[in-house]
């Protein structure tokens, strides 16, 4: 399943409403960034 970088935040912040849903995917899934989330970890420089 390809994450975008908002499931990825909702997954590490227990106060979005979407952490239980994140997290589900995370523990159910197998994850992989999707280029346009790579490319946003990326641009931090």
């Amino acid at each position: 399943m390809l994450v975008e970088t908002d499931v990825l935040v909702a997954a590490i912040d227990p106060k979005d409403p979407n952490y239980h849903i994140a997290k589900k995917v995370f523990t159910r899934c197998k994850i992989f960034l999707s280029p346009y989330a790579l490319i946003e970890l990326g641009s931090f420089d």
